[in-house]
């Protein structure tokens, strides 16, 4: 026959059962209509907590794994800027320690860090040559910072680009404007050779040479200067 219990042990067993009503009667406070309506006929925190487990243990799980999943495959995508792509992996990682998965911080900038494209590899270099330690918020601040850097420096390289394609294309301006200079003379002095080919020339009434040229008017000249010296 078992001993019959104390009294100092059945007014600890009277204050503990106090506490488990008050508790359940909280749990239940904080359910819905219909999780009240199941919960109700249950005694006991302990056996409800277990009824809860079953209830949405299967849930969390799936939960956890596509929330893992979206972690482990996030990659940022182009226009998208870093301050957007590290908020989202940052309210991923929260969601995963509320459902009581705590990954160590190290671990979760490391996620953050893989993510990135190609053009932070420098910084995620630097990042882990100095050992660096933050927040995740403060990853992101750096990582905007980053951000804005590059931006600049690809906005001096397409100003160089722009400025010299600039100056080759006024070198080609300045080359065709020449070209149609000499192009032109060359018009002009062919079209004088075909006038002087096509005209005739009063002294000989004969086309093709000019007045300097016309070997009649060259032997009258000749003669004009022979006759007064052959004269005397």
């Amino acid at each position: 026959m078992p001993a019959r219990p104390t009294a100092e042990q059945r007014a600890s067993l009277e204050k503990w059962t106090d506490d488990d009503n008050k508790a359940r009667y909280y749990m239940l406070d904080a359910m819905s209509d219909d999780l009240q309506c199941q919960h109700e006929n249950i005694m006991t925190t302990r056996q409800m907590l277990a009824h809860l487990q079953e209830l949405f243990g299967e849930q969390s799980h799936a939960a956890k794994y596509q929330v893992c999943q979206r972690l482990f495959k996030a990659k940022m995508h182009n226009g998208q800027s870093v301050q957007d792509h590290c908020l989202i992996m940052i309210q991923d990682l929260e969601k995963l320690e509320k459902l009581s998965v705590i990954l160590d911080r190290d671990f979760q900038i490391d996620v953050i860090l893989q993510s990135l494209f190609d053009a932070y590899g420098q910084f995620i270099m630097n990042f882990h040559m100095h050992k660096m330690q933050c927040t995740l918020a403060e990853l992101m601040n750096m990582l905007v910072m980053t951000e804005l850097s590059l931006k600049g420096s690809k906005g001096s390289v397409l100003t160089v680009e722009r400025t010299s394609s600039k100056r080759k294309s006024f070198g080609k301006k300045k080359k065709s404007v020449k070209k149609q200079k000499v192009d032109g003379k060359k018009k002009k002095m062919e079209s004088k050779k075909k006038a002087a080919e096509k005209e005739k020339y009063f002294h000989c009434n004969s086309d093709g040479h000019w007045k300097q040229n016309c070997p009649q008017y060259l032997a009258t000249l000749k003669n004009k200067k022979d006759g007064p010296s052959g004269g005397s």
